[in-house]
């Protein structure tokens, strides 16, 4: 397991087959075990250093026992190369969209939920394609997905690194910006926009796609990631009524119209009547 023989190991401290940075935890632990406490009862992950010098993530289950009046330590030690392949391979299929490699929605959520109960101040900005559908349409899925691939790219590039990138939908986008003033936010909106807008050679056809973009921004539009996403997109429905290649803030009043357009029109009637 860990390339290395017999006669190189015989008599040799353990320090040698597991990485620097566990060796105060081993240490911890054999220590409180010689003081009279108990070895952990769970496994142990623990960072192993094969021969070569690679390193590769194992864990190891301890036990001791006493004879001829000497504590002796044993464990068994596992290789986790293969289950850590799978879980990163899980993780990445569960958080990440499979064609771009952007995040996905649920790793979005989970980044925003944690973002809205530290309190932190923070943007979202939920970006839409205009004319996607024409491309799917006309060009076929191929080279709709081109045309994602290449967005995806482009709007990375305009972020920093504190910021995430998620794709939100077949043709939305949702970036969480953090520490940015009114101002800040609207370039970036300006730059995305930029962004979306520059052409895309697919197969030898130019398109051009336009966006709009709803923000809104955190704690003050919402107190959960589900609210403040919906108050980007309120604020993105009044961008696209407002046309293409266009930006809106969300402003307390579009939650009102939404639910007054949900409203059927014989009780908007009669809260009119009320009001006179």
């Amino acid at each position: 397991m860990f390339g290395r023989d017999e006669a190189e190991m015989i008599g040799q401290s353990i320090d040698r087959i597991i990485d620097a940075s566990d060796h105060p935890l081993v240490h911890a632990a054999i220590a409180r075990v010689r003081g009279g406490g108990m070895p952990i009862a769970g496994a142990t992950p623990l960072t192993g250093v094969r021969a070569s010098g690679e390193r590769s993530p194992g864990e190891i289950h301890w036990s001791h026992w006493h004879e001829d009046g000497a504590m002796h330590f044993g464990t068994i030690v596992r290789d986790m190369t293969e289950r850590r392949r799978e879980h990163d391979m899980l993780y990445r299929l569960a958080n990440f969209d499979s064609l771009t490699g952007v995040a996905n929605r649920n790793l979005m959520q989970t980044e925003l939920s944690a973002v809205v109960e530290a309190g932190e101040a923070a943007a979202i900005l939920v970006a839409d394609l205009g004319g996607f559908t024409d491309i799917n349409n006309t060009l076929g899925h191929a080279a709709g997905d081109q045309v994602l691939l290449g967005v995806a790219e482009r709007l990375g590039a305009t972020l920093s690194e504190t910021d995430l990138l998620a794709r939100s939908g077949g043709a939305a986008f949702t970036i969480l910006a953090r520490d940015r003033g009114v101002l800040a936010l609207d370039a970036l909106a300006h730059a995305i926009l930029a962004a979306i807008a520059e052409p895309v050679v697919v197969d030898g056809h130019e398109v051009r796609l336009a966006g709009t973009i709803g923000i809104a921004v955190a704690p003050a539009h919402g107190t959960s990631a589900a609210e403040l996403i919906g108050s980007a997109e309120l604020a993105l429905f009044q961008a696209r009524q407002r046309g293409p290649g266009t930006s809106f803030h969300f402003v307390p009043a579009l939650r009102a119209e939404a639910v007054a357009r949900r409203m059927p029109l014989s009780a908007r009637q009669l809260d009119h009547r009320a009001l006179q």
